[in-house]
């Protein structure tokens, strides 16, 4: 569990040092959009993210669906100066630094793009899928070949108060910010896919917002199923109820066995909610 914090989180290594990871022997790069087993990969050395960038070499990511109380989401616009999608429209976005979890990379993102105050209006900060996904781009030769070979990790985090009360400046990198709801983004995206600086990213901002959709904090009730009345003159079946199944002992020498957990193991992400 995570405590409340109002002041930054502690950095780790410098500004813009970042793990890189290889392919192991005999695997092809994944897919994009892929999930991919993390079994794959194995550790390879520390580099600035732009050497990461420069290179195409694999490291982590987050991007990130801020979404308040109301449950609109937050879409930021970055600078006209920005090197990659200069004055595009996105998702808040971090890359992961050395050392640091997935966790404490979305809650350095949120301090930085929105302040100190915001993470303290945090009531949910969930990973919604179970494992990164292998996001990959070519800038191409108008962007020094830069390529993006990048595990991201699509982050929900829920704020317990609506937009207008969350105060966000905008800095050098952004300029300015709105807030969206989920119908109004995904309409966006079909009708002016550009704003949005290019096709990968649209593709991974619309597999986020499927997966943002099905989870139970933001997924729409269903209708409630109407009760059927029996036509007029219709016999009614009485009640019957189920003979009880006797208890079953397992054989001497065998234990039952215990109910399962779910572990930590890499397999599957537990919800990880902020203490009040």
């Amino acid at each position: 569990r995570e405590e409340r914090r109002t002041t930054p989180p502690p950095l780790h290594g410098s500004t813009d040092d970042t793990e890189v990871w290889s392919l192991r022997a005999g695997f092809a790069e994944p897919e994009h959009l892929s999930i991919p087993d993390l079994t794959m990969f194995v550790p390879d050395e520390v580099v600035s993210i732009d050497e990461a960038h420069l290179s195409g070499l694999i490291h982590h990511g987050a991007y990130i669906f801020v979404l308040d109380k109301s449950k609109h989401i937050l879409l930021l616009k970055r600078a006209d100066t920005m090197r990659t999608c200069p004055g595009a429209w996105g998702l808040m976005g971090e890359h992961r630094r050395m050392r640091e979890t997935f966790l404490m990379n979305v809650r350095r993102a949120v301090f930085e793009e929105t302040g100190p105050k915001v993470w303290g209006s945090v009531n949910l900060a969930v990973n919604l899928t179970h494992s990164p996904v292998f996001y990959k781009k070519d800038y191409g030769i108008k962007n020094g070949n830069r390529k993006d070979r990048q595990l991201t990790s699509l982050w929900l985090v829920s704020l317990e108060v609506n937009a207008k009360q969350v105060k966000i400046k905008p800095d050098k990198e952004m300029t300015a910010f709105k807030w969206v709801t989920i119908a109004e983004l995904e309409a966006w995206l079909q009708s002016a896919p550009s704003d949005f600086c290019d096709e990968s990213i649209v593709s991974l901002m619309t597999f986020g917002l499927e997966r943002l959709k099905q989870h139970p904090g933001v997924a729409a009730p269903g209708p409630i199923p109407s009760a059927k009345r029996p036509p007029p003159n219709a016999k009614v079946a009485p009640d019957v109820k189920p003979k009880a199944a006797p208890d079953v002992k397992p054989p001497l020498g065998v234990e039952a066995a215990p109910d399962a957990t779910l572990s930590v193991d890499g397999k599957g992400a537990p919800d990880v909610k902020v203490a009040a």
